[in-house]
């Protein structure tokens, strides 16, 4: 079976640099990952990048086996690193609690 991922890009000839900026690589190996598992599906997954802007062309794309491996590095360490934090219930972040979202003034409809 064949996974498929449809994103929008403005630059379709960038999206590999997107793909790394957004950690596609990351996401392709989860994903992979878990139709192994859960449906026994061997991949591949297809990235079906659609222009957002005229003249809308698409471009078909799959992930790297060296950005995969990658990808599946760096899950293997965060889940790790998730899993310390369960372990030992510290939630690294600057950020604690539920804050309120505010607008500045100019920002809110009149």
């Amino acid at each position: 079976g064949v996974i498929l991922d449809i994103k929008t890009a403005t630059d379709l000839a960038g999206f590999a640099w997107s793909a790394h900026k957004y950690g596609y690589e990351r996401q392709a190996a989860h994903y992979l990952a878990g139709a192994w598992e859960a449906l026994g599906l061997d991949g591949p997954m297809l990235f079906i990048v659609v222009s957002s802007v005229a003249p809308y062309e698409v471009r078909t794309m799959v992930m790297g086996e060296e950005e995969l491996e990658s990808g599946r590095r760096q899950n293997a360490k965060l889940l790790s690193e998730l899993a310390e934090c369960h372990r030992t219930n510290s939630w690294k972040s600057r950020y604690q609690g539920i804050e309120t979202i505010r607008y500045r003034n100019y920002q809110l409809e009149s």
